[in-house]
C-alpha cells in the first residue's frame, strides 16, 4: 500500500483473480476503489506496469535542470 496523501491509496492485490495488480482507493473522497488504468492503455495495470513507469519519472524529474 502506498499513501498519497489527503486520505488516497495505491493498493496491490495479492490473492484473488487480480493479484498483482494496482488499484487506487479514493473512499476519502466518496470515489470508491478502482484499479489503475493508463490513459490510453487498455486493461488492468500489473505492479511490474506501475513501477517501471514511476521508475522513469522518477528518473525524469532527478536529471532534469533546476
Amino acid at each position: 500500500m502506498g499513501e498519497q496523501g489527503c486520505g488516497y491509496y495505491t493498493l496491490l492485490a495479492l490473492t484473488g483473480p487480480e493479484r498483482g495488480t494496482m488499484w487506487h482507493d479514493a473512499r476519502a473522497a466518496a470515489e470508491g476503489v478502482a484499479p489503475v488504468q493508463f490513459v490510453g492503455r487498455p486493461g488492468r495495470v500489473t505492479f511490474a506496469a506501475w513501477y517501471l513507469q514511476w521508475l522513469n519519472r522518477a528518473e525524469r524529474q532527478a536529471t532534469r535542470p533546476p
